[in-house]
C-alpha cells in the first residue's frame, strides 16, 4: 500500500466493511468481486462507501442489506480495527466491524457470489491488499476474544 507525501491533501473515502460470522457454522461470509470490475475474482469482506451524513455503522448496515439482504442494526456491530491507504488520488479509510448473524438469508443481490470460510483459511485467500491487511487485524481480534473468554 502506498502513502502520499506528508503535505498532500486528498479526499477521504470511508469504506466500512464487516467480518460477518455465521452463528450456524462459525464461518465468515466473503464475496467475490464481479468480472469486469477492478480486482475481479478476488475475495473481499462485504461493505461499501459511506455516504455524506452517514456514520460508518449505518453505511455498513445499509450496504449489507443492499448487497446481501442481511439486516443488522448499528448496535450489532463490534469495531475490529482499520486500515488506511492512498489510491488513485484519494485517501481510503476502511474500518472493519464484526457481527454474528444467521446467514441463511444472505445472497448476492448484485450478482456476486458469496462464500463461507473458517477463520484459519482467510489468510490463504486471494484478496485485494487492504482486505489481506484486514484479515490480519481480524485474526488478532479473534485471538484476543478467545483470550478474554478464558479469563
Amino acid at each position: 500500500m502506498s502513502f502520499p507525501p506528508e503535505n498532500s491533501v486528498f479526499p477521504l473515502v470511508t469504506v466500512p466493511v464487516i467480518a460477518l460470522q455465521s452463528v450456524e457454522t462459525g464461518e465468515f461470509l466473503l464475496s467475490k468481486r464481479l468480472p469486469g470490475k477492478m480486482l475481479a475474482g478476488l475475495y473481499e469482506y462485504p461493505g461499501g462507501k459511506q455516504e455524506p451524513g452517514e456514520t460508518p455503522r449505518r453505511a455498513l448496515c445499509r450496504e449489507l442489506f443492499e448487497e446481501l439482504h442481511v439486516t443488522l442494526s448499528p448496535a450489532d456491530l463490534t469495531p475490529v480495527g482499520f486500515v488506511d491507504f492512498h489510491f488513485s488520488g484519494s485517501e481510503y479509510l476502511i474500518p472493519m466491524y464484526y457481527a454474528q448473524t444467521e446467514t441463511a438469508s444472505a445472497f448476492g443481490k448484485e450478482g456476486q457470489e458469496i462464500f463461507y470460510f473458517p477463520a484459519e483459511e482467510l489468510q490463504d485467500l486471494p484478496m485485494p491488499p487492504a482486505n489481506g491487511e484486514l484479515t490480519r487485524v481480524l485474526l488478532r481480534f479473534l485471538r484476543d476474544r478467545i483470550k478474554m473468554r478464558a479469563l
